[in-house]
């Protein structure tokens, strides 16, 4: 499905066609499947190395602190591709069938791995690391249902958790691109300055306890806790700024502008600079949306690092290494940190190598052997019920 060129209030009729300026949903823009990649690898690198980096002051360890911010990078990545390969569908309003359709594929992409782990992560192997305390029914079917992070429970899997509040943002997805896809522009101005506000609340109003597990928190948009709806804030804001990174790539103007390499370079450095020192959450969520705005014109010299074969597989894989990574960390790190590190901390030790790898590895079985085919199967129940739809629905 290609993204078409409907007219809609919030776009002048005399501009170049959005779908001319740069690829098509089905062109996959491979650059930001890379980064991606290297955002799940970072996550992982982050809750392997929290603790060795927490109260240091160096820039590069303020960066692996700093990966935390790598969810709020993918919630804006979300936004903006799903309104890159379904905005479309809901160009002229609410359409119920594609409604359905869209729910239908996300539910395929993401719910197959997320069951799985959810039951791999139901052993005491969470438990023993403190973050939650026994399981009961109503926090396992809330789990299993995708809700827990709408202010009911925690996640079983710890990683879940923007999962659930991802799945919120697809429920609303017909709503979200009414706003900031279809409308006119000062209503989405409006919803984007309401996005920055709702992050700057969480980053300031959240308190410390629903934090990280580590008192102080590393930062104020670190928030996880389920109990509370910050998670579920943060991420709608995230998943609403990349509908605006869409609607500012399909301007002639800013397109041309964010495809010069100098600003893509820019770009690049302004977001390491930020996450190497202890500045403003929120002003970096910012800088890493006009990121993928850069990006996703394919002009800068990052987009060939990130579109190259290996970096590009660690995006195709970057669902699973998500998930995966954490119950192979709580289950091993320990044990191999003491067997082979003998008490050095850091990301450059034998323990760590050996775990990214492992979640590597592991996490590839997961895509070819149950995301892939969990995704062929739910298309082809999509694909089943509209078929069924139009012969009910056909004329005699």
């Amino acid at each position: 499905m290609s993204v078409s060129c409907t007219a809609s209030p919030g776009l002048n009729p005399n501009q170049q066609c959005p779908s001319m300026l740069a690829p098509t949903a089905k062109e996959e823009i491979k650059a930001l499947t890379g980064l991606r990649g290297i955002a799940a690898l970072y996550v992982m690198e982050y809750h392997a190395n929290f603790i060795a980096y927490f109260h240091e002051t160096n820039p590069f360890q303020v960066f692996m602190c700093h990966g935390y911010q790598a969810v709020n990078l993918f919630f804006i990545l979300s936004g903006f591709v799903m309104a890159l390969t379904y905005g479309a569908d809901f160009s002229n309003g609410f359409q119920r069938a594609a409604y359905f359709n869209f729910l239908g594929k996300r539910f395929g992409r993401i719910y197959p791995l997320y069951f799985v782990m959810t039951f791999v992560c139901m052993p005491k192997i969470v438990q023993r690391v403190g973050l939650q305390g026994p399981l009961t029914l109503p926090h396992i079917a809330a789990n299993l249902a995708l809700i827990q992070t709408w202010g009911l429970c925690k996640s079983i899997d710890p990683t879940g958790w923007s999962i659930s509040t991802e799945h919120a943002a697809y429920l609303l997805f017909p709503l979200l691109t009414a706003i900031f896809l279809f409308s006119r522009l000062r209503l989405a101005m409006t919803g984007g300055l309401l996005a920055i506000a709702a992050l700057i609340y969480a980053a300031t109003r959240s308190d410390i306890a629903v934090h990280e597990p580590i008192v102080p928190p590393p930062g104020a948009l670190a928030v996880w806790d389920g109990t509370t709806l910050y998670p579920l804030l943060i991420c709608l804001a995230g998943f609403s700024l990349g509908l605006l990174v869409w609607r500012a790539w399909t301007s002639p103007t800013i397109n041309r502008l964010a495809a010069h390499k100098a600003t893509g370079l820019i770009a690049v450095a302004a977001t390491i600079l930020l996450l190497s020192f202890r500045i403003s959450d929120v002003l970096t969520v910012l800088v890493m949306a006009v990121l993928i705005l850069t990006l996703a014109t394919g002009k800068s010299p990052a987009n060939f690092v990130l579109a190259c074969k290996p970096v590009h597989w660690l995006g195709v894989i970057s669902y699973s290494i998500y998930l995966v990574h954490w119950p192979i960390l709580a289950a091993f790190e320990i044990p191999l940190h003491h067997a082979l590190d003998h008490g050095r901390l850091g990301l450059l030790t034998p323990s760590i190598a050996i775990l990214t790898l492992a979640t590597i590895l592991l996490s590839a079985l997961a895509h070819y052997l149950i995301e892939r085919p969990g995704r062929t199967l739910s298309r082809r129940f999509v694909s089943r019920g509209r078929t069924r739809t139009a012969e009910r629905f056909r004329p005699a």
